[in-house]
This record gives C-alpha cells, structure tokens and sequence, in this order.
C-alpha cells in the first residue's frame, strides 16, 4: 500500500476573514496581511524536499501555493476543484453573526459533525469528505509508489474543508491561516 506524506497548508488570509464573513467558494485574493502571511509560509517550507504542489482552484489558495513554488522552480503548481473550501450556497459572504440570527438551526455551523448547506444551496459534510477522499486516494494511487519516503507533496486548501476531511480520517486538524500540518496518508475507502 502506498502512503504519501502531505504537507498541508491552509491559505492566507483575505479581506472576508477579517470581517468574520463566510468566504466558502467565493473567489476573493490575499489582502496585505494573507501575502506576509503567504510569503512567511513559503519561507518555512522552503527547506523542505518537494515533490509536488496542489492547491484548490480558488485564487486565495493559489496564491499561497504561488508562493510556496517560488522556493521551488521546477515545479508546477497543480490545481483541482475538488480542494475548493466547503459550498456554503446562500451563506457565502455573510457575516457569521448574520447566519446566527437569520438561521439559529445548528445544521448550519460547520463545527457540528451533522451539518449541511444544502437546503441553501451549499454541500454537506459527507459530500466534502467525498471529494476530499477523493483527491487524496486518486494522488496516493497516481503517485504514491514513484516518490522517495522523504519526499513531501505541498496542499493547499481551505480551513474548514481540510478540518473536517482531517477528523474524517481521526487527526486532530492544527491548520490556523499561514502554517501547515504534515500528515501521511493511505488510501481510504468511505
């Protein structure tokens, strides 16, 4: 069986985290802070062998994985939207005390193991974790056997999304905005 260490690293920061905002798949750039952020991080994982660097598809996450190439020029940054932040629907952009008042039912809170954006518009928990999965299976199987046990894959995602595809596979998630968490990884079947 092959097993792949990741090195999984949440995006920067941007203007709707600031704001206590659900960001969820909008498409919304670094702010000031989320470049220092992304450039402290690059730094850090420069001393690192790396073997390859995926990132979700949403510009946040590939400018926080642009920077972390930088250290690594033979590389190419690869993208899938399958690593995109969890579909919030309608609640994208909203203030998180917004949501509380307009919607008090805890299916809403990503914090709970239940949840599910679905009735507007979003994704549920399982369906995250599916996609996660996913990924992580269809890499293992694609490039698991061909790399050295020291090499690293880079991954960059979104907070909530990586949390919970972590606790899905019983690892507590140390992901804060700009540092990273070093996981191995064997297929998963659901």
């Amino acid at each position: 069986m092959s097993q792949l260490r990741l090195v999984l690293c949440r995006h920067t920061e941007v203007d709707l985290n600031a704001e206590h905002r659900y960001t969820g798949q909008i498409d919304v750039p670094l702010n000031s802070a989320g470049k220092e952020q992304a450039e402290r991080l690059a730094s850090e994982l420069s001393k690192l062998k790396v073997s390859a660097i995926y990132s979700s598809d949403l510009i946040r996450a590939m400018q926080t994985a642009s920077e972390i190439a930088i250290f690594h020029p033979l590389l190419s940054l690869i993208t899938d939207q399958r690593l995109r932040e969890v579909n919030l629907g309608q609640l994208n952009g909203m203030l998180k005390s917004e949501v509380k008042l307009k919607y008090p039912n805890q299916k809403f809170s990503t914090h709970n193991p239940d949840f599910d954006f679905s009735d507007v518009g979003g994704e549920s928990r399982t369906a995250v974790i599916r996609r996660y999965t996913e990924f992580f299976n269809e890499l293992t199987k694609n490039v698991g056997t061909s790399l050295d046990v020291q090499d690293n894959i880079v991954v960059v995602g979104h907070g909530t999304a990586l949390r919970i595809f972590l606790e899905s596979l019983g690892i507590a998630c140390l992901l804060e905005q700009g540092n990273h968490q070093i996981i191995l990884y064997s297929t998963k079947t659901n």
